[in-house]
């Protein structure tokens, strides 16, 4: 083998480097059901996903007191989490190049 070919070939068995969950590295379809089935039985992230799904979190009045340290920064982060076409809490970033919000 010429070594340019042998490299081609390699190539395309490397491992992709970006992090699993980012678009150019999704998370496989039977992985987002186990994350799916994981956030059903998560109590934190079934009351976040009800926020979610009503596109509003509680008003700055209800006694926080109750909150879970998770629910609580949940709260606090809650215009930074969307659900993705799969029913999957995400968390949304800010890419500079784009200038655009990405699931």
């Amino acid at each position: 083998y010429d070594n340019e070919e042998e490299e081609i070939s390699q190539s395309k068995f490397t491992e992709n480097t970006e992090p699993q969950g980012t678009f150019s590295n999704p998370i496989p379809a039977y992985r987002s059901m186990v994350v799916k089935d994981l956030q059903k039985d998560d109590p934190d992230l079934i009351v976040l996903k009800t926020w979610l799904k009503n596109g509003t979190k509680p008003t700055e009045d209800i006694d926080r007191a109750s909150f879970s340290e998770n629910l609580l920064h949940y709260w606090q982060m809650f215009e930074h989490f969307c659900l993705s076409k799969d029913d999957l809490i995400c968390y949304k970033y800010y890419m500079s190049q784009s200038k655009k919000f990405k699931e």
